[in-house]
């Protein structure tokens, strides 16, 4: 099981800065970076929900694909960034890469909690 297998890879400077911890509910809004999201899911781990959402469905695929041969967990959806396709408060940390924020309005991260960009 590919998704088992523990990164080598240190964690980067985004990954720390993120605050991201074993078991929190991470969307990433913005797939130009896969390896970033593979790190992150590696962090909120089995225990956690990763989640990686953008305008391209092939993109976000890409992204979930690279993540799990990196040993992470992510769903992969498509959508515009004020149309996401979850809940109010279905996450603990939200990251925004290469999106401008102004379009990301609706994510509802868990009150107490910050959206890193």
């Amino acid at each position: 099981m590919p998704w088992l297998k523990k990164s080598t890879q240190t964690d980067s400077l985004a990954v720390s800065m993120s605050g991201a911890k074993l078991g929190d509910r991470l969307l990433v809004i913005g797939c130009s970076d896969p390896a970033l999201i593979a790190a992150l899911g590696s962090k909120a781990g089995l225990s956690g929900r990763a989640c990686a959402v953008d305008t391209s469905l092939d993109r976000a695929t890409e992204a979930a694909r690279i993540a799990e041969r990196e040993g992470a967990l992510v769903e992969a959806a498509a959508a515009p960034g004020w149309m996401l396709p979850f809940d109010p408060d279905s996450f603990d940390l939200v990251v925004v890469r290469d999106v401008p924020v102004s379009t990301c309005a609706a994510v509802i991260v868990t009150p107490g909690n910050t959206a890193p960009l």
